[in-house]
């Protein structure tokens, strides 16, 4: 049950917040007179208001988004270390901190340059207005349009395609530029410590993907279905010990990730169809990203995996479509022409009507693009569960708010099967290119063989050819014409 008196403190915290953000703001100064709406987007850690200022004397109107951080779920006193790191990651300052800091710098710092060769806007966040400590909200600009999720949602079959495609080229505009030398140089951190940072986080996220372990697990052994609360010394003594155990088990993944070196980025780290809003075409250029709290360093390929999975709906539609390396080719050739920040690529790019076109166009050679499909499925792979986790974690804290599991328990084997399909069959026929064969394959097989010990179901025959390479078809794939890898000569990788 919702309780109203608590609600409408929040929304009045929010008023005396934003209040606060217009005076110390000489744009919106002016605009004194402040109502905020009364039903806010609720998520676990936070509230997003909608909020109209006006200035009373011209009776002119700024629309703001508000975001307020609160504290998510306090777990229970039992589970408390162990839920620690979820808890620290979405403390509401460190959140807002570093949200203000991601969106002043996305809106404000990071440019590119247009067909006249001028300098301009990058235009891929809302223009940020400011924050208030005391109150712990974020203000930036409203804007117009829908979010691609619910565009998605309510689409037809055949209309899919034309939006996923949309939605990938805006990925690639927003990781392109974030990562061009130029817009580099005005972060926050300096580009020679990233590697730094990413592996800072790296530590964190395992801690993460160590909670996420546990509570998948407690779904898929049964334990929740029959009424049995979550313990994390009954997971632990059921995995067992040594390599087996919880710890073990994301200790051996973490290493094996830790032992390819995955180029790092600027990376989003939550490119989901809800944190992209689609502008009306009247309203022009372009498309903007909101939900900065978590963009910095990480893998190269983490935003592309993320909005691939999460925008199909957990059903891998996308991945197991038979274009899937031709949609690759094309997000990692707009990539690189963004991050070059070269508009005559760009507008030779969006002439191209065919997505096999690209292959043409990419420039990249074989082993470099079978790595780069590599670290995707990895990405892929690993976000797929990340989601399963944050849906065990929500079913468990779920209260009266809108519940949404985006893949529900029961499709949780079977999306991972779907991937661990393509890896087998579309990536290890290819990936005996790459020098980081080896680690990668080791990888997969660590993630596979931790995925089953808590309770998936992927094909043991699978992880037998991933961990081996021993894959049958292997010299005849590799070799076979009209392969979607690029020779780097402007045309279809083949081999003798």
């Amino acid at each position: 049950m919702v309780d109203s008196a608590l609600e409408e403190r929040i929304r009045l915290s929010v008023v005396e917040g934003l209040t606060r953000v217009i005076a110390s703001n000489p744009k919106l100064s002016r605009f004194s007179d402040i109502k905020v709406n009364s039903d806010p987007r609720v998520s676990g850690h936070s509230r997003v208001f909608h909020a109209v200022a006006t200035d009373p004397v011209t009776e002119q109107c700024r629309y703001l988004a508000v975001k307020k951080y609160h504290h998510p779920d306090v777990p229970d006193a039992e589970n408390e270390d162990f839920d620690l790191a979820f808890v620290r990651a979405h403390d509401p300052g460190t959140l807002l901190v570093t949200e203000a800091t991601n969106y002043e710098w996305l809106s404000r710092r990071v440019t590119m340059v247009n067909e006249k060769g001028k300098e301009v806007p990058s235009y891929l966040a809302p223009n940020y207005s400011g924050s208030d400590s005391l109150s712990k909200i974020l203000v930036t600009r409203h804007m117009d349009g829908d979010l691609l999720h619910n565009l998605i949602k309510n689409a037809l079959e055949v209309d899919f395609p034309a939006l996923f495609i949309s939605g990938l080229k805006d990925v690639a505009r927003l990781n392109g530029l974030s990562n061009a030398p130029e817009n580099l140089a005005r972060y926050v951190i300096d580009p020679s410590e990233m590697r730094v940072k990413a592996a800072l986080q790296a530590s964190r996220e395992k801690e993460v993907l160590k909670a996420n372990f546990a509570r998948i697990y407690h779904i898929l052994s049964g334990d929740a279905a029959t009424g049995q609360p979550f313990s994390m010394q009954d997971v632990n003594r059921k995995l067992g010990i040594a390599s087996n155990s919880l710890e073990g088990l994301t200790q051996d993944v973490h290493e094996k990730l830790r032992a390819i070196e995955e180029p790092v980025r600027i990376m989003h780290h939550d490119t989901n169809g809800k944190n992209i809003i689609v502008r009306p075409p009247e309203k022009g250029f372009a498309n903007r990203f909101i939900d900065l709290e978590s963009l910095g360093p990480g893998p190269r390929m983490t935003d592309i995996a993320s909005y691939c999975i999460i925008l199909s709906k957990g059903s891998n539609y996308v991945i197991s479509s038979d274009q899937f390396f031709d949609y690759l080719t094309m997000y990692l050739t707009y990539e690189s022409a963004w991050r070059d920040r070269d508009p005559e690529k760009i507008k030779r790019l969006n002439s191209l009507a065919d997505p096999r076109d690209f292959s043409i166009e990419s420039g990249m050679g074989r082993e470099e693009y079978v790595t780069a499909a590599s670290e995707f499925f990895l990405r892929a792979i690993l976000k797929t569960m990340k989601l399963s986790g944050s849906a065990a974690r929500e079913m468990q804290f779920a209260n009266d708010r809108e519940q949404v599991v985006i893949n529900p328990p029961e499709t949780w084997s079977k999306d991972m099967n779907g991937l661990y399909h393509m890896v087998e069959h579309g990536l290890m026929p290819l990936i005996g290119v790459s020098d980081k064969a080896p680690e990668f394959r080791a990888a997969f097989y660590a993630i596979g063989n931790a995925a089953n010990r808590l309770g998936y179901d992927i094909n043991p025959d699978t992880l037998k050819v991933i961990g081996s390479g021993n894959h049958p078809g292997a010299r005849f794939l590799i070799s076979m014409p009209g392969s979607p890898v690029s020779n780097g000569n402007g045309g279809s990788g083949s081999s003798a």
